[in-house]
Order: C-alpha cells, then sequence, then structure tokens
C-alpha cells in the first residue's frame, strides 16, 4: 500500500459516521456489524442482482420494490457482498414501513449493516451529503499532510520552530509549555478539545499543542492505542517535543505500550535511535564472528550471549537457563571474548553486545531458551 493511502485511511467516512448525521436522520437496524467499513460511494437500485452496476464499497440504497420475498433478500445481499458493498440504506415508508426482517437477517449475518432512511430523505439528498462528507475530509487530509511535512522538517532541523506558530496561529500561545504525541496514522484521531495541530508524517500521525490538551488526548486513548509522547517543554523548544515524541514512538512500537521522553533515558531508548551506520561496525566485528562461529561448530555462543545480558551478567543464571553446567558458561564467554575482543563480563562488553543484537532480529535477552526433550 502506498503512503499517501495509509495516510488517508483515517479520515475515510465510515458507516458509523453516517449514523451522527443530524441533518440526514438514519437509524441502525439490526446488528451494528461493519460498523468501521469505509464507504466509497452511495447508489440508489432496485435491482435484486446489482452487483455488475457496482464498483466496490458502495452504500446501496433501496427502497425494496423488489424484495417480497425472503428469496429475493437472499439473492440481493448475496450479490451485495461479492460486489463488496459496505452497507445497505433502506428507505421506508415507500413500499414497506420498516427493511423486511428476512433482508436484515441475511445482511447481519453477511456483516453488512442495514440502516433505514426515511422517506423525508431523498436518496440524492443522502448522496450529496456524503459527497459533502468526504470533500470535509479530503481537505482535512492535506491540511494534515501540510502540518506534517513541517512538524517533520522543524524535527530534523529543517525549518525554525516559529515557522509553526506563524503558519499555524492557533499554537502561537506564549507563556505555555508544549507537548506531542506520535502513533500509528492507521489509527483514527479520537476528538480533542483545545488548541492543537495534527499532522501525518508519512505512516505516523503526530499531534502538538500545549501540555494539557496532549495529555487530554493521551488519557482518552489511553489503552486503546500506543503513543509516544515528547515534552512538556517552552516554545523554543519545540524541536526537541516533537523529535521525543517520534523517538518515544519508535521505543514504545517494539515494546508494545506506550513511551515518553523519560523511557528514551535508558538503554532500550538509547538502542532504538541507533541508526544502521552506528549499528554497523557493531554487527561487522562483534555479532558476525559469533554467528560464524556458531555456524561452524553449531555450540551455541549468541544463545549463551543473549542469555548472560538478559540476565545481567550471572553465569549461575544463564547456566539455569540454558540447562549448561557454569564451567561450559564460562568456557563461551571466554570463546566470546577471544571472536570478538570484548570483556563481556564487564558491563562495557555486554553493552557492546546489546549494541550489535540490536541491529539484528531478536533483541538481545528476548529469545528464551527452551528445555531440551529428555
Amino acid at each position: 500500500m502506498s503512503t499517501a493511502m495509509s495516510v488517508a485511511a483515517p479520515l475515510q467516512v465510515q458507516v458509523r459516521d453516517m449514523l451522527g448525521w443530524a441533518d440526514v436522520p438514519l437509524d441502525l437496524v439490526g446488528n451494528a456489524v461493519g460498523m468501521d467499513r469505509h464507504v466509497r460511494w452511495a447508489q440508489a437500485t432496485e435491482l435484486i442482482d446489482p452487483e455488475p452496476f457496482l464498483r466496490g464499497r458502495e452504500i446501496v440504497l433501496t427502497t425494496g420494490l423488489e424484495l417480497r420475498t425472503p428469496a429475493d433478500c437472499a439473492r440481493f445481499v448475496d450479490s451485495l457482498v461479492a460486489a463488496d458493498a459496505v452497507a445497505i440504506g433502506y428507505g421506508i415508508d415507500v413500499v414497506t414501513t420498516a427493511p423486511p426482517p428476512a433482508l436484515v437477517h441475511r445482511a447481519n449475518a453477511a456483516g453488512l449493516p442495514v440502516l433505514s432512511v426515511p422517506r423525508t430523505v431523498p436518496f440524492l439528498t443522502f448522496t450529496e451529503r456524503l459527497a459533502q462528507e468526504q470533500t470535509r475530509l479530503w481537505v482535512l487530509a492535506q491540511d494534515r499532510l501540510e502540518a506534517g511535512h513541517l512538524f517533520d522538517a522543524v524535527r530534523r532541523g529543517l525549518a525554525d520552530p516559529l515557522v509553526l506558530f506563524e503558519r499555524f496561529v492557533e499554537l502561537d500561545r506564549p507563556g505555555i509549555e508544549f507537548a506531542a504525541a506520535c502513533w500509528a496514522a492507521r489509527e483514527r484521531l479520537p476528538e480533542v478539545a483545545g488548541p492543537h495541530r495534527v499532522g501525518y508524517v508519512r505512516d505516523r500521525t503526530i499531534v502538538l499543542g500545549p501540555a494539557s490538551v496532549v495529555s487530554g488526548l493521551v488519557e482518552a486513548v489511553d489503552g486503546a492505542l500506543v503513543l509516544g509522547c515528547g515534552g512538556p517543554a517552552p516554545r523554543q523548544e519545540v524541536r526537541r517535543v516533537l523529535a521525543e515524541a517520534v523517538a518515544a514512538f519508535d521505543v514504545a512500537s517494539r515494546r508494545g505500550r506506550s513511551a515518553g521522553a523519560a523511557d528514551l533515558a535508558t538503554l532500550d531508548g538509547l538502542l532504538g535511535r541507533l541508526t544502521h551506520e552506528q549499528v554497523t561496525p557493531f554487527l561487522d566485528h562483534v555479532l558476525r564472528p559469533i554467528m560464524e562461529h556458531d555456524q561452524r561448530r553449531s555450540d551455541s555462543l549468541l544463545a549463551t550471549a543473549r542469555t548472560f545480558v538478559a540476565t545481567d551478567g550471572s553465569v549461575a543464571r544463564t547456566a539455569e537457563a540454558l540447562f549448561l553446567h557454569p564451567n561450559t558458561v564460562r568456557k563461551r564467554l571466554d570463546r566470546i571474548d577471544e571472536l570478538t575482543g570484548l570483556r563481556v563480563r564487564e558491563a562495557a562488553g555486554r553493552i557492546a553486545l546489546q549494541i550489535a543484537d540490536s541491529g539484528h532480529a531478536p533483541i538481545l535477552g528476548h529469545e528464551q531458551p527452551s528445555r531440551p526433550r529428555p
């Protein structure tokens, strides 16, 4: 999937959005299935088999003129499923006062929601309302792409932070502290009260605003999204705030839970910010000799090194975890020293091992030894 598509996805109209249109009163009939599916367009039809005339992701509007029997309803729904339609909009008080139960049952079983459209809402009005909402979201997406470009330029030191406050006047609030949050762009932004700006940066979403506003966002999505957070800091340090949010999200993505600026002041946080060029010497001179030795001898030096680091340099705990004699562990550690020039019993040597393995999956300490079979 292209970057543009992955960025735009959260701003497409979803089925659940249509139920919130105050000027187009729709009601859900049956089960709340398929609520998060994206709606590309609306198509009205009275055909029992409209599949040849659909292109996918439509909400199909009908008055049910030809849906006289359960068999008709089944054929109609099966045709929509084959065409990858996302919902049915049933115009009530034209043929029947409510969608036929057989239609609702068959549609829900296939994952299609059924919405009732009152007679006071012509299908053309519904289509115009959908187009209006799609246009609004498209404009909003372009705005967020522009903000994302500025966020990224400021974070990388390619633009002065003052550009942000000149462009986005709602953020021009001297005397307050700012914060930022970063998460995967595929996730949808909840409603946020207060001045803030949202930007799309490739496959990520970043929100920047007063620390109190960003904190409210973080609390609103706590447990639902994996976030990286930066700040708080005064406006002249917005560059650092953005950089912290992005770096913290990298850490959060690896460990599967949200992270903040304080999590960057850890060895794991530091390893996550090392570039490929910085890690390459450790790969070549530390990890590669160990792996090549294991391929020749099958001595499992790499597993020993990983477990030794995971147990904070304990020979006894490494031996217990790998079901080895402590002397065997010591011999393997000596061999690692010979191959790499390190002293892995010292903290500096173990850190070098971690740096080397940070560029190779799995990360040191994440691999769990298994008990050999008897």
